[in-house]
């Protein structure tokens, strides 16, 4: 079986900057990108922190490595990552999530399928929205605290 790792080591040009997602970059990438509403292949390559896809998640197609629709991903969650970080409040954070959850219940038609470049791309949607949740995970028993 194909590892992720040992994929993205293989890429030149272009895709070689989808070796720098850390491992937890590259599950939020993967997991967002492949979602079933996204892809219906079942994944059989492996990634460190991610099981794979199971029958009942997805079709029998199998999906043998990434495709080139995943590491475009890849590549445009490494840019955004290296990107200048912004401080939100944990209130700020709350309302993005819910804006970003009516976003995906109401997606733009005109954005196409692979246009990651697009702030309105539905997968870039699920990538932010991840990450927020994450977020807001991690900092919710500090709080409390």
């Amino acid at each position: 079986m194909t590892h992720y790792g040992d994929y993205t080591q293989r890429q030149t040009g272009m895709y070689r900057i989808t070796t720098m997602l850390n491992d937890a970059q590259a599950v939020q990438a993967i997991a967002t990108c492949r979602h079933k509403s996204f892809c219906l292949k079942r994944r059989l390559w492996t990634v460190e922190g991610l099981p794979t896809d199971y029958v009942t998640e997805k079709s029998l197609i199998p999906c043998l490595e990434p495709c080139a629709l995943l590491l475009e991903f890849a590549r445009k969650a490494m840019r955004i990552e290296q990107q200048p970080k912004l401080e939100l409040s944990m209130d700020d954070m709350a309302t993005i999530v819910r804006a970003l959850q009516t976003a995906l219940k109401h997606p733009a038609l005109e954005v196409r399928e692979a246009d990651f470049n697009a702030p309105d791309s539905p997968r870039r949607i699920c990538l932010v929205l991840e990450k927020l949740q994450t977020a807001l995970k991690l900092a919710s028993p500090m709080e409390t605290e």
